[in-house]
């Protein structure tokens, strides 16, 4: 498994491990991430970003608090973004 895949499957567990958040716009039943990309930053650096689909773009609270489990789980910073 390649790191864009396990990165994938380490935010849905994510998603799994934070349960339904009050007052956030998503579609509980359905959410899950679609997409995990690497970049290059400005200074040379690999960086990691993953698309949650069905939540909303207004969500708040679940980009930060998955972006915070996949840090713990040694991934450094990973841009995290929700779309519908």
């Amino acid at each position: 498994m390649d790191d864009l895949d396990r990165l994938l499957n380490d935010v849905n567990e994510c998603l799994q491990e934070i349960g339904i958040l009050e007052n956030e716009p998503v579609r509980w039943k359905e959410v899950r991430c679609v997409e995990a990309s690497v970049f290059r930053s400005p200074d040379g650096e690999s960086a990691y970003s993953a698309v949650i689909a069905y939540a909303s773009p207004s969500c708040e609270r679940l980009p930060v608090e998955v972006s915070e489990l996949l840090r713990r789980r040694g991934w450094g910073y990973v841009s995290v973004r929700t779309e519908w």
